[in-house]
């Protein structure tokens, strides 16, 4: 969270280049793209906000599962990005790495559950 958002947060436009197809890009003076960044910018320090929360929290087993169920929607939009369904045919392959993190998210929360059941 904290490294992919502090990349959003820092420099919007690489990430916005590398991550939509540029059909889908506004020209770089217009408002459209303005707009873009600031979200783009906004995502960024809400996953910088997550990657703090996560790394100064007290760690229980209801966190994780918790935390484990939460991760199921950004699944679900990975799944209809990579496979250019409706809607987000505008992402480049690299969505595969949100993929990635998420999965490690979602391992590290499976530990997480394992290890705390394992010490009671």
């Amino acid at each position: 969270f904290t490294v992919l958002g502090g990349w959003c947060l820092l420099h919007p436009s690489s990430v916005l280049k590398l991550c939509f197809r540029k059909s889908y890009l506004p020209e770089s003076n217009s408002p459209a793209n303005l707009t873009l960044s600031v979200m783009c910018r906004c995502f960024g320090a809400q996953a910088c906000l997550n990657g703090l929360f996560l790394a100064t929290m007290e760690p229980t087993t209801v966190m994780y599962k918790s935390y484990s169920v939460a991760l199921m929607p950004f699944f679900v939009f990975n799944f209809w990005g990579l496979a250019g369904l409706p809607g987000l045919e505008c992402f480049t392959p690299l969505l595969s790495i949100d993929v990635v993190g998420n999965l490690a998210m979602l391992a590290a929360c499976f530990v997480g559950i394992r290890d705390l059941g394992e010490a009671k």
